[in-house]
C-alpha cells in the first residue's frame, strides 16, 4: 500500500469514527489530519525496522503530542482529538485472529496472536504516557 493511499485511509477512518461519535466539528479535521500522520510514521517505521510494536509506539507518540499541540489550540480536550486518531493502530483483527485460534483449538497459536495484541497494546499505552510525559517537559520549561 502506498504512502498517500494508507495516509488517505487513516484520514477518513479517523474522520468517520470522529464523526460517528459525534465528536466537536473543530475537532474533526485536527484529528483526521494527526491519524493520518500518525499512520505514514507507523508505516515508515514499520518498513525501516519491521518491529511493530516500534511502529505502534512512534506513531502513537505522534498522535500524543499532535492531539496535545491541537488540543491547546483549539482549546478542547485532547481525548476527544486523540480517540479517533487511535482507530488504525487499535489491534482488533489481531485479538479475533487469536480468537479464532482458541476457538479452534489451536492454543499455541492463539496465544502467540495474544502476545503480539498485548505487545501493540502496551506499546500503544507506553506512547501516550511518553508524549504526555514529553509536552509536560516541554510546558515547564517553556515557562521559565
Amino acid at each position: 500500500m502506498s504512502f498517500f493511499l494508507g495516509f488517505l485511509l487513516s484520514l477518513c477512518g479517523s474522520l468517520g469514527y470522529g464523526m460517528m461519535v459525534n465528536a466537536p466539528r473543530q475537532t474533526l479535521l485536527s484529528s483526521a489530519l494527526t491519524g493520518g500522520l500518525a499512520w505514514i510514521a507507523y508505516l515508515l517505521i514499520l518498513d525501516l525496522t519491521g518491529g511493530i510494536w516500534l511502529a505502534n509506539l512512534v506513531a502513537s507518540l505522534m498522535i500524543g503530542v499532535l492531539s496535545n499541540v491541537f488540543a491547546k489550540r483549539i482549546g478542547t480536550p485532547v481525548n476527544i482529538l486523540s480517540i479517533p486518531c487511535m482507530i488504525s493502530l487499535v489491534p482488533g483483527g489481531t485479538i479475533a485472529t487469536s480468537m479464532r485460534y482458541f476457538a479452534q483449538g489451536d492454543v499455541l497459536q492463539g496465544q502467540s496472536f495474544f502476545v503480539r495484541t498485548l505487545l501493540i497494546c502496551f506499546s500503544l499505552a507506553l506512547g501516550f504516557v511518553l508524549a504526555e510525559g514529553l509536552v509536560f517537559l516541554g510546558r515547564k520549561n517553556g515557562k521559565r
